[in-house]
């Protein structure tokens, strides 16, 4: 008798410490331990019967929003709204393809992304000029990023998966300046996301699914920093876009809302969106600390909070 409990005794300390031991070690995600973050000032529908437009993808905004860029990822339809959620014009795009890419560049004029090769709209969406020649004979460009100095940015995923591009551009022509490489980071699944964006912190990143990496780059593409625990922290995700805000916390837009992650690679906030069954195509940065987040075919602006880690 005397045996048999202490027996018994012995294996609720065991499962005691078991308990224990379970619960310092536990590291399941509980999305609702996550704080929230942004407050959604207006939300407003794409009009697509009106348009026939179709898979709204990409969006680019002027800093003080008086003008909402939304690209076609299926037709070459540009659309532009103002901060209310009206539709004031269509840029003439130049050709009736997909949008590979745009932004809004330093002096105000947009640049697309067609089959790619890059073209230069004014604010207006009036065609400024094929920012083609021999410098980008046989290149194939899929993502644009402007810097503040005028200097454009641009990556070729395509013919060659470890090639960026510095541009001077005064609007109607490139110049060539720098050319830099990544080193064999980059993956070769062309159907995984990756993005190469300019933080707000004045870095260069590139973030690669399938090379499991995110790098970041001085503006003469110098390596000074990879993140290798981000694309486990982010886990099976599906990430859809990606900005770096002033202190190089992480945007990533996920399924109904936009994940941010902190210094040490880790979720640190979350953005939930009114509609929280679509997933988040693009994001953009607008003054004021504003945030555009583009799903399906809704537009939504934030009031982004930034917090200190």
């Amino acid at each position: 008798m005397i045996v048999r409990r202490l027996m018994t005794l012995l294996g609720i300390l065991c499962l005691a410490t078991v308990m224990i031991t379970a619960q310092d070690d536990d590291t399941t995600f509980d999305p609702d331990s996550i704080p929230n973050f942004g407050r959604t000032l207006l939300e407003f529908e794409i009009p697509m019967e009106d348009n026939d437009f179709l898979l709204a993808k990409h969006l680019a905004v002027q800093p003080d929003l008086s003008r909402i860029y939304v690209g076609s990822g299926a037709a070459g339809i540009v659309l532009v709204f103002d901060d209310k959620g009206n539709q004031i014009d269509e840029v003439d795009i130049f050709y009736e393809a997909p949008v590979n890419d745009m932004a809004v560049g330093a002096d105000g004029n947009l640049y697309v992304i067609q089959f790619n090769e890059l073209f230069a709209y004014d604010p207006d969406g009036r065609l400024i000029a094929e920012l083609a020649g021999d410098v980008l004979e046989g290149l194939s460009f899929d993502r644009v990023v402007p810097a503040p100095d005028k200097t454009l940015y641009l990556l070729d995923s395509f013919s060659d998966k470890d090639r960026l591009y510095q541009y001077d551009t005064d609007g109607t022509e490139l110049v060539a300046t720098e050319r830099g490489y990544l080193g064999g980071v980059t993956g070769d699944d062309p159907s995984l996301f990756d993005e190469f964006r300019l933080g707000q912190d004045g870095f260069l990143y590139y973030f690669s699914d399938d090379a499991k990496i995110m790098v970041q780059m001085a503006l003469d593409f110098e390596v000074t920093n990879t993140y290798e625990n981000l694309i486990t922290a982010v886990g099976g995700s599906q990430r859809t876009a990606m900005l770096i805000d002033e202190q190089g916390q992480v945007l990533f837009g996920a399924n109904g809302g936009v994940e941010i992650y902190g210094a040490k690679e880790e979720l640190v906030y979350t953005l939930k969106l009114p509609d929280e069954f679509s997933f988040v195509h693009d994001i953009a940065f607008a003054d004021n600390g504003q945030l555009v987040v583009l799903q399906s075919n809704t537009l939504t602006i934030v009031q982004y909070d930034k917090r200190d880690d």
